[in-house]
C-alpha cells in the first residue's frame, strides 16, 4: 500500500510543480521527499484505521454481505 502511495505521490508532484510544493506545501523540503513521506503518512494512517476495525471486533465486509441478501430482496 505503501508503494503504491509513494508512486502516485511521485506522479502528481511534478504536475504540481516543484516550487508551489517546496514554498507552499512543505515548508521548504525537497518536493521528492515531501512526495516520499506523504506517501508513507497515508498508506500508515489507512493501515492504523483498518487494524483499529479488526481489533474492535467489526464483522468482516464478507459477512456482512451475504447477511444484506434478506434486508433488500422483497419479502
Amino acid at each position: 500500500m505503501s508503494l503504491t502511495m509513494v508512486l502516485l505521490f511521485f506522479v502528481v508532484a511534478p504536475f504540481a510543480g516543484k516550487s508551489f510544493i517546496e514554498k507552499e506545501l512543505s515548508g521548504g523540503v525537497n518536493f521528492l521527499v515531501f512526495s516520499l513521506m506523504q506517501g508513507i503518512t497515508f498508506a500508515a494512517g489507512v493501515y492504523v484505521v483498518l487494524a483499529g476495525a479488526l481489533v474492535t471486533g467489526a464483522p468482516p465486509m464478507g459477512y456482512i454481505l451475504t447477511r444484506w441478501d434478506g434486508v433488500m430482496t422483497p419479502p
